[in-house]
């Protein structure tokens, strides 16, 4: 296992091995050597990063292009220089303020150079590297390049698509070892179990728990079990024989012992190279060449109702900010475009606007995302026609609402095009979802929770992924909004992984402090060292800040995820967390807890949370809810066949993680194969390649379900 590890690691060890001697060259001023030893460098990792991981903890400034740069220009290669500058500014290197320095002083002394070379689309291989279909990228790129064989972004994106698609089998093969490990010593404890040896199996399903899936259903009920049978005997012999036997046992096993260790950091070093491989993936991604911004306007006028109507629609093809509207040289609206590359203005009349008979002038002012601003203008003559009488205005209004009729159909489709050439693509698989428009199948529980929170607390359990943390974002984003007779709820979203017990309190404190500056309430910054005592007093001052400045009373709500992390701190830690919440000030604070491993443990009778939760359970969506989180995202854009969607529900279970991830390979795969409709052989085949995530999340709830 460790192998396979180092087998990964191996590539970006002689990466920076490549780097660093030719940085030591080019300070040396041998810049035909540094040029030798970057190219190598690049070769193997070309993509620029200010936090490049070297050998698993080091990180470094990989900035090679502009090392390149420079050592072509002092060598007179403004060819060379010129390629490479250009590479620099596409990996980002110019972010770096020195480095943009730099890059600007070099673009002074090259001679700009016309390049008739047409700009070739790679957004269709970045939005299947986006979603780690790496088998799909390739194919895609071995066509591209037979028409071009000497295209650089095509070759490095190759190199990339080789290299993360290597990296990811290698991390199935270990994770397989892994489970392989789970198995056996699952194996041992249950042979142990049927043989009456129960001081073995004790000792294994120890090992399971601690050393390889934290919370085992199976192996926390035996060992609740045996435990409980030790309380009530509290034979001094049994136990004793219960100590010489797990040593004995540990002595049997050290190899077995000393693998799991073993494992440990190789799970350690797993993330690492998960975490790396995210990063070259967002890395990719900008290897789309730079689009020029291309923003029109369509402007529509129709008569109905003895008045004028206005609309308009905006399309671009890059990311829109805002947009301003004048009429005459009066300001009239503003409009919020952020994330936006269409928008429909709404009607507007001539009671509304500053429009007189006659010439009239409209100027719509553009921002996009890189802060430059189009003006577009339309000018309009208004003529009112003089009553001529019922039969005319009824003509009048029929045409009108015939032309309002015509230009809807003209938008729905101009909508289609303009979707289809973007790429649209709504679904996440991975992330959390955070917009009010991608969350499906929980508004019900939602509700539910909305009106418990008054006096309650409440768990959220549920397998992985099947939608925790999503639910805790938009309970975060909707308790703000609440229109509450007695409370006014301020939420805190704190996520607890990776947290150490020694920084519980001073990381909860750090959380509630920031996200109440955030919203206008100063309080002191979060000491150093935070223990519960103190926790609980400088909470207690900021609830009173709370009741001071506001009208209603406050409503404090700690929205905590991966709580899971809870299960390895002391009985203690726990207890003086619990014992905020019976404090004076408790009418005024309240909890929501999500994670995997805590349904059992807490309510037993043992533990400082027993019957303090109202327990909620996320299970999978049900035949409607699902249907809906396939179709409705495209509807209007793309569709489904009823097969198709059959076929998704049947291999998902209702799994919203799933449906997602199955949807937006779906729709990556049709827009390669310029299709709109996603039929059931579409949904065979990318299932085939994404396969192996349906049995990694069967073998997580079989881990992992509380």
């Amino acid at each position: 296992m460790i192998v396979l590890l180092m087998t990964i690691a191996f590539q970006s060890q002689k990466f920076y091995e490549h780097y660093e001697v030719g940085v030591k060259r080019f300070q040396d001023e041998d810049y035909k050597g540094a040029i030798d030893q970057l190219e190598k460098a690049i070769q193997i990792d070309p993509m620029s990063s200010a936090n490049k991981r070297t050998y698993g903890v080091q990180l470094i400034k990989y900035f090679p292009y502009v090392y390149l740069t420079e050592a072509h220009l002092i060598l007179g290669e403004d060819d060379a220089a010129r390629k490479y500058l250009a590479l620099a500014k596409n990996y980002g290197e110019d972010r770096d303020e020195y480095v943009r320095i730099q890059l600007a002083l070099f673009e002074g002394y090259l001679i700009p150079e016309v390049d008739t070379t047409p700009v070739l689309d790679t957004r269709g291989i970045n939005d299947l590297i986006s979603v780690g279909n790496f088998e799909g990228a390739l194919q895609l790129i071995r066509t591209l390049q037979k028409d071009h064989p000497d295209d650089e972004t095509l070759a490095t994106l190759r190199r990339f698509a080789e290299n993360a698609l290597k990296s990811s089998r290698d991390l199935a093969a270990l994770q397989d070892r892994i489970q392989q490990d789970v198995n056996d010593v699952l194996s041992r404890a249950r042979q142990a179990e049927r043989e009456n040896d129960l001081e073995s199996a004790y000792f294994f399903y120890q090992l399971v728990d601690r050393k390889l899936v934290a919370g085992h259903p199976e192996a926390r009920s035996f060992i609740s079990r045996y435990e409980a049978r030790l309380d009530q005997s509290e034979d001094k012999l049994q136990i004793d024989f219960l100590e010489s036997r797990i040593a004995e046992m540990e002595s049997d096993n050290a190899i077995l012992l000393e693998r799991l260790e073993a494992q440990k950091l190789d799970r350690q070093s797993l993330a690492e190279v998960i975490d790396e491989l995210r990063q070259q993936s967002d890395q990719a991604k900008r290897l789309s060449p730079q689009v020029v911004p291309n923003v029109t306007i369509d402007w529509f006028k129709t008569f109905t109702d003895s008045r004028y109507w206005f609309n308009a629609q905006i399309n671009s093809n890059v990311t829109l900010l805002r947009a301003s509207l004048s009429v005459n040289d009066q300001r009239v609206g503003e409009w919020d475009l952020r994330g936006k590359k269409v928008f429909h203005l709404p009607n507007l009349t001539d009671k509304e606007l500053p429009v007189k008979e006659g010439l009239n002038q409209f100027n719509m002012y553009i921002t996009d995302y890189q802060s430059q601003t189009h003006m577009k203008t339309f000018r309009t003559e208004l003529v009112y026609p003089k009553n001529e009488g019922l039969a005319l205005a009824i003509r009048l209004s029929i045409l009108g609402v015939s032309m309002l009729m015509l230009m809807a159909y003209v938008i729905h489709q101009r909508r289609l095009r303009t979707a289809f050439r973007e790429r649209f693509n709504p679904y996440i698989a991975g992330a959390p979802v955070l917009t009010d428009n991608m969350f499906y199948g929980r508004r019900a529980l939602l509700k539910q929770i909305l009106n418990t929170l008054h006096n309650n607390s409440l768990m959220i359990c549920g397998e992985r992924r099947i939608g925790k943390t999503s639910f805790l974002h938009r309970l975060n984003a909707v308790l703000p909004t609440v229109e509450d007779e007695i409370y006014d709820f301020i939420p805190v979203l704190i996520d607890l992984q990776g947290v150490a017990e020694s920084d519980f309190f001073a990381f909860l404190d750090h959380e509630i402090t920031g996200t109440l500056s955030l919203r206008g309430f100063d309080l002191e910054p979060t000491p150093d060292e935070v223990d519960a005592r103190l926790f609980a007093q400088r909470l207690r001052k900021a609830i009173n800040l709370l009741k001071e400045r506001l009208e209603k009373s406050p409503k404090l709500v700690l929205l905590l995820d991966e709580v899971d992390v809870m299960n390895t701190f002391s009985e203690r830690t726990n207890q003086q967390l619990r014992s905020v919440f019976m404090k004076g000030f408790a009418q005024h604070l309240v909890a929501v807890m999500a994670g995997i491993h805590i349904s059992k443990r807490w309510k037993s009778e043992g533990s400082p949370w027993y019957n303090f939760f109202e327990q909620i359970q996320l299970s999978a969506f049900n035949d409607s809810q699902a249907r809906h989180l396939v179709a409705d995202p495209v509807k209007g854009v793309y569709s489904f066949t009823p097969p198709s969607i059959d076929m998704i529900l049947e291999l998902t279970q209702g799994k919203p993680y799933l449906i997602q991830k199955i949807c937006v390979n779906l729709v990556a795969h049709i827009l390669n194969v310029n299709r709109r409709k996603i039929r059931e052989e579409d949904v065979q085949f990318v299932y085939e390649q994404i396969k192996h995530e349906f049995d990694q999340s069967a073998a997580n709830i079989e881990e992992g379900s509380p």
